[in-house]
């Protein structure tokens, strides 16, 4: 089982719902969604989290991998919600999007006074 730096398949698994299609949820699929996740949180934040993320405390390494594993659940259900109706989900949608929106400005911010640190030093 592949695991990314910020989050794993396991993690992401636990945060699916049931309803979810376990064809787009297998270990590859998660796999190649947490690479790219990661990827973007790097590129978007000017900041290499993934090269500092042993660094990083406890707290930011928390948030990273909420982040990550809210993206790649959604991911996964997007490709097939015939699995429930559609009022579950969008509550499901629309609390994993507020997840990743909140998660994501923490981030942010911690990114730039990181970026400050390394720069300061």
């Amino acid at each position: 089982m592949a695991t990314g730096i910020f989050a794993t398949i396991a993690e992401v698994k636990v945060y699916l719902p049931t309803w979810h299609n376990t064809t787009y949820a297998a270990d590859a699929n998660i796999d190649q969604y947490t690479s790219f996740w990661e990827s973007y949180v790097n590129v978007v934040m000017n900041y290499n989290w993934s090269d500092n993320y042993a660094a990083a405390n406890v707290d930011t390494k928390r948030l990273l991998s909420l982040y990550v594993v809210a993206q790649v659940a959604m991911d996964v259900c997007m490709m097939d919600t015939s699995g429930t109706d559609t009022r579950t989900a969008e509550f499901f949608f629309d609390r994993t999007t507020d997840v990743v929106n909140k998660a994501f400005t923490q981030l942010k911010e911690s990114a730039t006074l990181e970026a400050i640190k390394d720069n300061a030093a």
